[in-house]
């Protein structure tokens, strides 16, 4: 069976590596290289990522992909436990939360907090009970609601609020907490608290994220027989006497049985519009929202080396620092803004000279800035907005041999790369199951 997939991002290449070995799969995108908003790019000479992306120890539907096509995690990433460090405007070091897993999941979360730093002992006590109820309550709402709207009604201070959950709901889902879902924020919790210590682990590239998943799966999916084309977009969908049968791009036209469209929404919407038959589609599409990553790069005279590869602000318009030390890079700092915000009215000059001024505060006052680059991602995710998992699309639409995978499908998941890959891998799955049936 003939399989065209649309989109050379994680979802797609999920899919295609799942599908590979017993289908002719084909995949098509029209960037120069795969990876969509996690791939390398070269900056200055140095082979970065169009993006600072944190893996999470719980990302198992990456980590089973990847051990399916004989990579080993630990070759591609370092795993560091979860310190939670956060800092002001002055660059002190305001709290501190680290892991320890003095309890079996999810309650290691609560000691944990309960040894924190910089946390008054009511503030303490107050992130207790926010987590033991909604560990009581398996991280299930009876009504979505905003993030905001879910603190104030567990009497979070202002204090937990700015440093504890307002930067875990950038980080997460990309979104304001006042908009963002509440839901979604506690589904999140779950997949990071709620089976082993070891889930809430943060992994980086040992290189970039290219080499994480996107160069291995090319190299399993070519491996297979099947092929991936960049450079070529697809224009159209072909349909045949009412049945779909292939996808045009400008210079060929590729006969497929299924089409998975592996594209973020606005990309779909626009490949699906000319057809009828897929309005109520084409409506769920329209209400999706992106939501912008921004990474901002910092070039040092001189290494910069603190005592956790990530910093957490508050108060400032950086939201996190990565150093890049643990890809090679121990003069490269990576600010990371996560959603909508200030940060967008201000050009690239003026937005490095802020986050130079705050990075400085924070790791190292005596370094001197050689050069920046700013990296904006207009996609670095949907909107997770209340509500938003009522009206996410399934995998299979009404048009029999039509898929989607993306990280906006019905995973319950926001918009990471374990939800992409996951999405990519269940439509493989769908689509094998319905084969077989068929």
């Amino acid at each position: 069976m003939k399989i065209v997939i649309i989109g050379g991002g994680w979802a797609g290449l999920s899919a295609a590596v799942r599908l590979c070995r017993q289908h002719e799969v084909t995949v098509l995108e029209a960037a120069p290289e795969i990876g969509g908003r996690a791939r390398a790019v070269t900056i200055n000479a140095m082979q970065l990522d169009n993006g600072q992306h944190a893996l999470l120890g719980a990302y198992h539907h990456l980590w089973q992909l990847l051990e399916e096509m004989g990579v080993s995690p630990k070759t591609v990433t370092k795993r560091y436990p979860l310190k939670w460090y956060m800092a002001g405007k002055t660059g002190a070091i305001t709290s501190k939360i680290e892991m320890k897993p003095l309890l079996p999941a999810p309650f290691f979360l609560l000691n944990s907090l309960l040894l924190a730093s910089g946390l008054s002992l009511h503030d303490k006590w107050s992130a207790i009970n926010f987590g033991r109820s909604v560990i009581q309550k398996s991280f299930t709402l009876p009504q979505d609601c905003s993030v905001s709207e879910l603190l104030a009604q567990h009497n979070q201070s202002p204090l937990l609020v700015n440093q504890i959950w307002t930067p875990l709901c950038f980080a997460a889902l990309t979104t304001p907490p006042e908009k963002a879902s509440a839901q979604i924020f506690l589904t999140t919790m779950e997949l990071g608290f709620n089976q082993k210590a070891s889930d809430c682990d943060i992994l980086l590239p040992r290189n970039t994220l290219s080499d994480v998943l996107p160069i291995p799966a090319q190299e399993y999916i070519t491996k297979h027989n099947g092929h991936v084309f960049t450079l070529t977009r697809a224009e159209e969908l072909i349909f045949t006497e009412e049945k779909l049968t292939g996808v045009r791009s400008k210079e060929k036209l590729f006969a497929a049985d299924k089409i998975i469209i592996a594209t973020p929404p606005e990309q779909a919407l626009s490949l699906i519009s000319p057809y009828p038959a897929l309005s109520e589609l084409q409506k769920t599409l329209q209400r999706f929202r992106p939501s912008p990553i921004t990474t901002i790069y910092l070039q040092y005279d001189r290494p910069i080396m603190f005592e956790y590869p990530m910093i957490g602000l508050h108060d400032t318009i950086t939201h996190w620092l990565f150093t890049k030390a643990h890809c090679q890079h121990p003069t490269v700092v990576a600010g990371v803004i996560s959603g909508p915000g200030e940060h967008e009215t201000l050009d690239n000059a003026t937005l490095i000279a802020r986050v130079n001024q705050e990075a400085l505060a924070t790791l190292c006052p005596k370094a001197t800035l050689l050069q920046g680059r700013v990296v904006r991602e207009k996609y670095g995710g949907f909107e997770c907005a209340v509500g938003n998992n009522q009206w996410r699309p399934d995998n299979q639409t009404t048009i029999e041999n039509l898929w989607l995978a993306g990280d906006y499908t019905n995973t319950k998941l926001p918009a990471t790369l374990e939800g992409a890959v996951q999405s990519g891998v269940n439509c493989a799955n769908r689509i094998m199951s319905f084969t077989k049936l068929t």
